[in-house]
């Protein structure tokens, strides 16, 4: 089950999001989280091997330290 999630993965990565089929997309579980993660590490979120000693931002810290996403938003 794990290789099919990694080659799932790098499919995804090496053809786009828009290039995979409907009916594999439609039903995907945690799909907003899937979708937002990405989005959020390529607009400025901290990676974990970010060296720097400079505080996260609120932001940040709510949102993954706290787990509070987009989703849960009321």
């Amino acid at each position: 089950m794990l290789s099919r999630a990694i080659v799932g993965n790098i499919i995804g990565a090496r053809v786009g999001y828009d290039k995979i089929p409907a009916y594999y997309k439609n039903d995907l579980e945690l799909k907003d989280v899937k979708l937002e993660l990405p989005d959020d590490l390529a607009n400025g979120a901290p990676a974990e091997d970010d060296d720097s000693d400079l505080p996260l931002p609120k932001q940040w810290l709510e949102k993954y330290l706290h787990l509070k996403h987009s989703s849960t938003k009321a």
